[in-house]
């Protein structure tokens, strides 16, 4: 009696020990998606604050044109 408690014990514990690898896994997969992504939105957020900069130099150029 006693060994099959060990047995079933012993058997829950690879179970979860297998189900936490499996989930440590997914969620290191999910973090390499949502540092590329940050990436991705840095990047963007710099390039339309220099699109920004160039819109203004190109109405104060034009409005000295005029």
């Amino acid at each position: 009696m006693i060994s099959e408690l060990w047995v079933q014990i012993t058997a829950y514990a690879v179970s979860v020990g297998c189900l936490y690898g499996a989930l440590s896994t997914r969620l290191k997969e999910l973090e390499k998606k949502v540092d590329v992504h940050n990436h991705l939105v840095e990047r963007m957020y710099r390039a339309e604050m220099k699109i920004n900069l160039l819109e203004e130099k190109f109405d104060d150029a034009t409005r000295y044109e005029e």
